[in-house]
């Protein structure tokens, strides 16, 4: 382990990318001898007289080691551009950073197979805005009613081609009290998630990309157990159930996984959804059946919600998506006090857009269980995680 992780105060900054080891923030370590450093997932080559990234590389290669493949209607490059596949490596290896110092125990209770956290985690942040292009078009899917992901001609029940498994039909199954219910892996319904879909097409005119992204990850993990399951040649069944267990490869699966798929993209479904205290939007909200959307405070708790509050947490504080450089900031991680101290080394270029980020993560403790306090002398926000 890279020695900066075993210090009480931990500095992420564009230095802690350059110095600290990729297998140290990877769970098939021994795969990526071809990353020395963190910053080598993000580097710019020239491949064939093409533009290549790097980063690119790396998450497929993510993908190929653990021998998952990106399906067809996800590749990268249809669904993501540079600056969000590099903002989706950041948000991983952040989020990993943390996970690793200890903040989000109970997700290895969550996540009963221990060695799987960081892979799950990475789908989480991988898929998170892999719906982020779909948004962008929104109107070229919404006027052409024919389109994949279009849902309104099946009535709002989100069967989005080529969605075969659903995950707001998703039937929970496992014994594992922590994820066994829909209340343990969401603050809303599954349909608040229908009716804001529909909310967003009709007076938005947009598509939701963060219920995109649960959407297909759920998909995604389905139809790799179902295809596991197919080729696999030894099938038991567990006599206190009578589940199917198989081995694929020399790894274990079984139907209960399907509740931990269920709560990684539970966790990218509700990431992107707003809240209501205005007047006007609230009318709307509940013309709509967006009662839990309204006034509440409900709020995401690292030990009860960890994944979407982690996936709250580094997607707010991650700066790449806003044009902003790691080279700007410091993230100074107090392990003792479970605190977070966001710090830009100045406000001279892109004053604007660092005061509203600023902004953005003082309004985490509108719906995570932290305290914020924002010091516009110091360019700083501390973030106390309750």
């Amino acid at each position: 382990m890279n020695n900066q992780t075993n210090k009480k105060q931990i500095v992420i900054n564009q230095k802690f990318f350059i110095n600290s080891n990729v297998e140290d923030y990877v769970y098939y370590k021994d795969d990526f001898k071809n990353y020395k450093k963190l910053s080598d997932c993000f580097v710019i080559e020239k491949k064939d007289n093409k533009d290549f990234y790097k980063s690119e590389e790396f998450i497929e290669h993510y993908f190929n080691v653990s021998e998952k493949n990106i399906p067809d209607n996800l590749t990268l490059k249809k669904l993501s551009d540079k600056k969000r596949i590099d903002h989706s490596l950041y948000v991983y290896f952040i989020g990993t950073i943390l996970i690793k110092n200890g903040i989000f125990k109970n997700i290895e209770n969550i996540i009963e197979k221990k060695d799987d956290v960081l892979y799950y985690w990475f789908l989480i942040a991988m898929f998170h805005d892999f719906g982020y292009m779909i948004e962008l078009d929104s109107i070229k899917y919404i006027l052409n009613k024919s389109n994949s992901f279009y849902p309104l001609k099946y009535n709002y029940n989100l069967k989005i081609y080529p969605i075969e498994y659903n995950l707001f039909e998703h039937k929970f199954i496992s014994r594992n009290h922590e994820i066994n219910s829909i209340e343990k892996c969401s603050l809303y319904s599954p349909n608040t998630f229908k009716l804001y879909y529909k909310y967003r097409i009709e007076q938005m005119f947009s598509l939701d990309h963060g219920i995109l992204g649960g959407l297909l990850l759920y998909n995604f993990l389905c139809e790799n157990y179902f295809n596991r399951r197919n080729t696999a040649e030894n099938k038991i069944k567990n006599k206190d159930n009578n589940e199917e267990i198989f081995e694929w490869n020399k790894r274990t699966f079984q139907k209960t996984d399907f509740d931990i798929y269920a709560y990684c993209s539970y966790a990218i479904a509700q990431h992107n959804i707003y809240r209501s205290d205005n007047g006007t939007t609230s009318v709307k909200y509940l013309a709509y059946g967006l009662d839990e959307l309204i006034g509440t405070d409900k709020k995401f708790n690292k030990n009860k919600n960890p994944f979407s509050f982690l996936l709250g947490l580094v997607d707010t504080i991650e700066v790449t998506k806003r044009d902003i450089n790691f080279e700007d900031i410091n993230i100074v991680f107090n392990k003792k006090q479970n605190r977070i101290e966001f710090i830009f080394e100045d406000m001279i270029d892109k004053k604007e857009d660092k005061e509203n980020h600023l902004k953005t993560i003082k309004d985490l403790s509108n719906w995570l269980e932290v305290d914020t306090k924002l010091d516009k002398q110091n360019n700083s926000v501390t973030i106390e995680i309750l």
